[in-house]
Formats: structure tokens, sequence, C-alpha cells
């Protein structure tokens, strides 16, 4: 098991008893993950015919590649550091910012409207996508339980329209058996 798989599962383990957000959790993962050459991500799919499909995905070599590039093409460095600069290691401060830049990249990227498709790097988990949507203005007079029945508070509250993000959860063909009645 890789320095990130056992990061992950005590965050997974910890989560059990805390469910709050936490940076220095996310931040933790993600340096160990762009610094473990040993872990692997599946990313799970399915075919025309409703398969699974597994195919591996190495984004941190490939950010590693392009930050490579761009730091030997800034600092004028020939092809034979390039294998150097690319090995380096990253930063927690680094993964931090990568961590913060991302975020607010999909916020914006949500707040166009379109909908994003989360990678399915488990495959008990459902294909995840998210879309900020419109709420419209709603007014409603507030009610509580008294004796067994709802009686008015006498408030009433309005709720401008606001801006949510939700999710859709489709269940892939291996999640499920279809049986003929």
């Amino acid at each position: 098991m890789s320095k990130t798989n056992e990061l992950i599962a005590a965050a997974r383990d910890a989560a059990k008893t805390s469910k709050g957000n936490s940076k220095k959790v996310l931040v933790d993962i993600a340096h160990s993950y762009m610094n473990d050459s040993d872990f692997e991500l599946n990313y799970y799919s399915a075919d025309s015919e409703g398969n699974q499909v597994v195919e591996k995905q190495d984004n941190v070599a490939a950010f590693r590649a392009a930050n490579a590039d761009d730091v030997c093409s800034a600092l004028n460095l020939d092809k034979d550091d390039r294998a150097t600069v690319e090995s380096m290691p990253i930063s927690r401060k680094t993964a931090s910012a990568m961590m913060d830049i991302a975020k607010d990249a999909v916020m914006e990227y949500l707040e166009t409207g379109r909908r994003l498709n989360m990678p399915t790097i488990n495959p008990n988990n459902t294909r995840v996508s998210l879309q900020q949507t419109t709420v419209a203005e709603k007014e409603k007079d507030t009610t509580k339980i008294e004796d067994g029945k709802m009686v008015k508070t006498g408030n009433h509250v309005t709720t401008f329209e606001h801006q949510k993000v939700t999710t859709k959860n489709g269940v892939y063909p291996w999640q499920k058996k279809i049986e003929k009645i």
C-alpha cells in the first residue's frame, strides 16, 4: 500500500467520527499524491454495452511533465536538466496553492451553469456530476409542532433567489441487476 493510500485510509477513518471540512486533510492528500510514485488512480466508466472499463490516469506525471517544460523554458535549461526538474519534490505550500486554484476553477466553472462530471475512482461509486442552478424566491409561513399538531408561529420567511450546487448520481450498469418478471 502506498503512502497516499495509507493517508486516504486514515482520513476516511477519521471522517467516521468527524465529517467536517478540513483543508489540512485535502492538502495532505494532494501533497502525498503528487510526491508518491507508487500511488495509482483508476478511472471507472462503462463501454457502449455497459461493461466496466478501467483506465489508469496519471495526472501527476502529466502535471510534472508540463511543469518541467515551463520551468526549463523559463530558466533556459537544457534537456538534460528536464528530468531533474520533473522529479523534483512538490512542496506542501505548492500543493496547498494548487488545491486553492483547483477549487476556485471548479467554482468559476460551475458559475457558467454547465455540468461538471467528476471522475469515478471507485467501482462502487455512482457517476457524479455537479451543476449550479438557480432557486427561485420563496415565501412561507413558519410552523412548529405543538401537542402533535402543526401550528403557525406567526413568522413569515422570505428566501431570496439564490444559486445552489446540485448533484446528479447515475448508477452504472454493473451496479444493478435487471430481471425479467
